[in-house]
């Protein structure tokens, strides 16, 4: 392979790395604060409910 092919690569994955462990910390603070909020928590026993939209439905 064509050396700068093999740098592009590995700069494409190093950032796909990166927000990976970024968007994973997110999502558990996240189910943390959700978690918090008795409304919050029992919206979150509800299929396909996650914390995002728990917490959105319940700040409205």
């Amino acid at each position: 392979m064509e050396p700068l092919i093999v740098e592009t690569a590995r700069i494409y994955l190093e950032q796909i790395i990166d927000l990976s462990s970024r968007i994973a910390k997110m999502e558990a603070t996240l189910k943390q604060e959700a978690a918090q909020s008795d409304a919050s928590s029992r919206m979150m026993t509800m299929p396909g409910l996650g914390p995002i939209t728990a917490m959105a439905v319940n700040r409205h």
